[in-house]
C-alpha cells in the first residue's frame, strides 16, 4: 500500500479511508488527531480522487471550495478568489463546525473530493451537460456562462439544469484554477 501527499495513489484501498468521515480535532496532546497527513490523496475504484484536508469552519456539501498549500479549505470558491492559480475542491457531505474548548485552534479534518465524478455540484443558473463550468460571483457555486468569470478545470454537469440547483458534475483532473 502507498500513501503520500504527493500525485501518488493508494491502491489498494487506504486502511479506515471513508470519504464521508469526518475528525474533530480540539488541541489534541496524544498526537493522535488527524488519523491522515494533510494532503494525502485517494484514488477510488470509480476513479474518484480525494484529498484529507482541514477546515475552521463546517463546509456545505455540493459547493466547490478553495484549498490553499497547507491542505487548509477557505472559502467558496468565486470570481474573486480565482484571480491567483488555486486548488479546490467539494465535500461529499456537509461537515461539522469545530468546537472550541479552550483558546487552541480547532479544526474538522475530512475527505474532499477533487476529481472524478461528483455525486453533486451546485449552480448559480441554469448549465448545459458536457459543457465547461466557470466561477460566479455567488460563493461555492459554478455556471456555463464564461463572462467574466473563470475557467474550473474540466469540471462539467453530467446533467442539464434550467435553472440554478445541483446536479452530478465530473472532473477528468483535480479542479483547480488557473487564475486571470
Amino acid at each position: 500500500m502507498t500513501a503520500s501527499t504527493g500525485l501518488t495513489a493508494v491502491s489498494p484501498p487506504l486502511i479506515g479511508f471513508k470519504y464521508s468521515q469526518e475528525w474533530t480535532d480540539v488541541g489534541d496532546a496524544e498526537g493522535t488527531l488527524p488519523p491522515f497527513a494533510l494532503g494525502t490523496r485517494v484514488v477510488t475504484k470509480d476513479g474518484g480522487v480525494w484529498r484529507f484536508v482541514k477546515a475552521a469552519a463546517a463546509k456545505t456539501a455540493g459547493l466547490i471550495y478553495v484549498v490553499d498549500e497547507d491542505w487548509v479549505v477557505g472559502g467558496g470558491l468565486t470570481t474573486t478568489l480565482a484571480a491567483e492559480p488555486i486548488r479546490c475542491g467539494i465535500p461529499y457531505a456537509t461537515s461539522s463546525a469545530p468546537t472550541a474548548i479552550d483558546a487552541s485552534a480547532s479544526y474538522t479534518f475530512f475527505w474532499l473530493q477533487t476529481g472524478g465524478d461528483f455525486p453533486v455540484i451546485t449552480t448559480a443558473g441554469a448549465v448545459t451537460a458536457n459543457i465547461a463550468l466557470y466561477t460566479t460571483a455567488t460563493a461555492g457555486k459554478v455556471d456555463d456562462a464564461s463572462t467574466a468569470t473563470i475557467l474550473v478545470h474540466t469540471l462539467t454537469a453530467l446533467a442539464a439544469l434550467t435553472a440554478a440547483g445541483t446536479t452530478t458534475g465530473f472532473s477528468a483532473e483535480e479542479l483547480h484554477i488557473t487564475g486571470v
